[in-house]
């Protein structure tokens, strides 16, 4: 079994769960995580397991201008280090020419602590995105919740990795193209 990790970071927190995330999908899977600006879409092949993640800005997906922004600030003001990933296309952008796929995905976001209805969900509009294209869904979209300061919270990465985890334990035994597509967790 393969997963693919794919995900936009700015100041690294989404980077930080990302790996997590693969740590927790090594435990079972060959597993494999790429920057938003790695990751070719039209040259990922098939993998079995299509992990998308990205930061929760205004509502959902980060819009070009504000990644810019980001940019803009972090060298003018911020003493904030910016993530290798940061700039250029974000997941947006990158779903956006992804083709249609066969197999599964899992979503997630880094946001605020807050109700969703405050703070959005990127991953919410990941998931309808990837769905779109054809993949189904393996496991509900989860939100790993960051300080206002920007850093994962306390604990936040260890649940990244659990949740890779869960993720591996759900396709272990599974047979890549089985018969009626079944999904891992049924």
């Amino acid at each position: 079994m393969r997963a693919v990790v794919v995900y936009e970071s700015m100041f690294g927190v989404t980077h930080r769960a990302a790996n997590a995330i693969c740590l927790g999908l090594c435990q079972g899977m060959d597993a494999m995580v790429f920057t938003v600006h790695e990751a070719d879409p039209l040259a990922l092949g098939n993998p079995d397991l299509l992990v998308i993640g990205a930061p929760t800005q205004e509502h959902g997906l980060s819009l070009p201008l504000a990644r810019a922004d980001a940019v803009t600030q972090s060298l003018i003001q911020s003493p904030r280090q910016l993530d290798q990933a940061a700039g250029g296309i974000g997941v947006r952008e990158w779903l956006a020419v992804l083709p249609s796929m066969d197999g599964f995905y899992a979503a997630f976001d880094t946001r605020l602590r807050k109700i969703r209805l405050a703070t959005g969900s990127a991953a919410a509009q990941i998931d309808r995105r990837l769905r779109s294209r054809g993949l189904i869904r393996a496991i509900a979209s989860e939100s790993f919740f960051i300080s206002s300061a920007t850093e994962l919270e306390d604990g936040e990465e260890e649940r990244a990795r659990d949740w890779g985890e869960e993720l591996a334990r759900l396709f272990s035994g599974f047979e890549p193209g089985s018969p009626g597509g079944t999904k891992p967790d049924s």
